[in-house]
């Protein structure tokens, strides 16, 4: 039983360590590639999915100052977030993270670049270039003036976060044109609008891990901790706060009260 805790627990932490950002030069395994290659859509876990679905390259900054490598893997982490009672984390604006100075005119004019991403206007598209020119990428070139006909949206690089609600969720947003965008989105595929609520980040209660727990049947187990556990979710649950504190994880000591 303690190998096979240990194993619950490897697959847990495995899925917080599956997101890809921007300024990492990581490879996938061939497995992996297999699975994304060759695997229908419905059959594969959120971080296949998006290497199936979403391969390109469409680099947003996030909440936690991290470059991800499009809006997918963002989803897949707030999904494992919510799993874990964790606080979901939000899109600051589209491309990767700007460390370099970026002081432009608040001027609506966009051109679009040689990748096919629109920019706000054309000074955000140069700080865009520089900075990837830091991050290793090499320049983008300007390509002509007005929207991408594949991105249809442009927003400026201002973090000014908002909370929407659609009926069913709420969600934050790095700044008003990045929700009008979503609901752009949203209208071309007759979903529900969001709609704001206030501003700043969303104030909702987020799931616990330990909500899972509650349907399992009790079956005590003592952890390594000398700790008595309802049964392995809690233990499980006990073990990742644990190791997002910087402590030791913990395993089944034995079956039955410490």
């Amino acid at each position: 039983m303690k190998f096979c805790s240990g194993i619950l627990l490897v697959l847990l932490l495995n899925a917080a360590t599956r997101r890809v950002y921007a300024d990492e030069d990581t490879e996938d395994s061939s497995d992996d590639r297999d699975v994304a290659e060759s695997a229908p859509a419905s059959t594969l876990n959120c971080w296949d999915y998006c290497e199936y679905t979403h391969p390109y390259y469409d680099p947003i900054c996030v909440s936690d100052q991290q470059t991800y490598y499009n809006i997918c893997y963002l989803r897949c982490e707030n999904e494992y977030r919510e799993q874990v009672g964790l606080k979901p984390l939000w899109m600051k604006y589209e491309f990767a993270c700007i460390y370099v100075p970026c002081n432009c005119p608040n001027t609506y004019s966009p051109v679009c670049d040689e990748y096919g991403s629109s920019h706000y206007n054309f000074c955000y598209l140069d700080c865009a270039s520089r900075q990837s020119r830091v991050n290793g990428y090499g320049s983008i070139a300007y390509q002509h003036g007005g929207l991408c006909i594949g991105d249809p949206c442009a927003c400026p690089y201002v973090v000014k976060p908002l909370c929407a609600y659609d009926g069913k969720k709420y969600e934050t947003f790095g700044n008003p044109c990045l929700l009008r965008c979503e609901n752009a989105r949203r209208q071309n595929q007759n979903l529900p609008l969001m709609k704001e609520q206030y501003p700043g980040e969303c104030k909702t209660p987020v799931k616990k891990c330990t909500d899972e727990c509650k349907s399992s049947p009790p079956f005590p187990v003592c952890g390594t901790n000398n700790v008595t556990y309802l049964n392995v979710c809690y233990l499980n649950c006990a073990s990742l706060e644990a190791i997002q504190n910087g402590q030791k994880p913990i395993f089944i000591a034995k079956i039955g009260p410490c």
